[in-house]
């Protein structure tokens, strides 16, 4: 009898694992599933009063400094051949005030100029879904206050960080992943930036039913102490920088930098939110 049971306990924990992995793919999502995944919750979100637009992110590289520079942009981001930095590039929303000496990227084959920093509104939220970067030395996910207008109606770059980066000590990530840099490589992760807690609990919601784990999902906060936010001319504008540094393999590192494994997505209600319990300025970690 004890064996049968034994039996019984090891064919059902076989059949969860076998059902599980046929969702979630023992290596993680897929680029298909994460594309259905996508959809899925655009869907969702789309039938409960959100609009959904899709980003991309652009890895911005040492070569891509002399086109910048002979641009006229400003000291190539302070990038160097070591690490890489991945931008967005989101959907301008109707009403976004953007700059007409609005920083810019030279993005795709055609060096295409797009924007790569952005106005947004108090209940919007900004989504990475993706993969962490295959073994490197470091990677870190960090979203910035890029400019602000002062009283005589001149931008000044800022760059200050928001909260602490992202990155593989305090990062929420799969079910294999045990706080060790060993394993938070190649990994399932959701960055959620938002400065509205009821947008944050619609996205988690959406995203759990189409089969994403709230285990993988960070937040990274945006507060009114910091940021100004609003879609006029006197809001602040918001960058976002994923940087690795120093890929273990050129080749798998090339690869993850020339074909993201991500969906940026750009979540804003169709009736604007007042923000009535705002998020307080982060914590940083000493």
């Amino acid at each position: 009898m004890r064996e049968r049971t034994s039996l019984m306990s090891s064919y059902f924990v076989t059949v969860v694992c076998l059902l599980f992995c046929s969702i979630y793919t023992c290596d993680g999502f897929t680029d298909l599933q994460r594309i259905e995944i996508a959809e899925n919750f655009i869907s969702a979100m789309n039938e409960t009063g959100y609009d959904v637009g899709v980003g991309s992110i652009f890895n911005f590289m040492d070569r891509d400094c002399a086109l910048l520079l002979v641009s006229g942009g400003d000291g190539c981001y302070g990038n160097n051949p070591t690490s890489p930095y991945g931008n967005y590039i989101l959907p301008i929303i109707e009403g976004e005030f953007i700059d007409e000496d609005a920083p810019s990227l030279p993005v795709g084959e055609n060096h295409a100029w797009e924007v790569g920093e952005h106005r947004i509104r108090g209940d919007e939220a900004i989504i990475f879904f993706g993969k962490t970067p295959p073994k490197s030395a470091y990677y870190g996910y960090t979203h910035y206050l890029k400019q602000r207008k002062l009283r005589d109606g001149k931008n000044v770059t800022i760059f200050g960080s928001l909260s602490d980066s992202l990155n593989p000590t305090n990062l929420n990530l799969d079910r294999s992943f045990h706080g060790s840099y060993e394993d938070s490589f190649d990994k399932d992760v959701v960055i959620i930036a938002t400065p509205h807690r009821d947008v944050y609990s619609a996205v988690e919601e959406a995203l759990n039913e189409a089969g994403v784990s709230s285990d993988i999902m960070n937040l990274q906060p945006i507060s009114p102490e910091l940021f100004r936010w609003g879609l006029g001319e006197e809001a602040d504008t918001l960058s976002f920088l994923n940087r690795v540094a120093l890929f273990e393999n050129d080749e798998y590192g090339n690869d993850y930098l020339n074909d993201p494994p991500s969906i940026i997505l750009r979540v804003t209600p169709r009736v604007e939110k007042n923000v009535t319990y705002p998020y307080p300025k982060p914590t940083r970690a000493p």
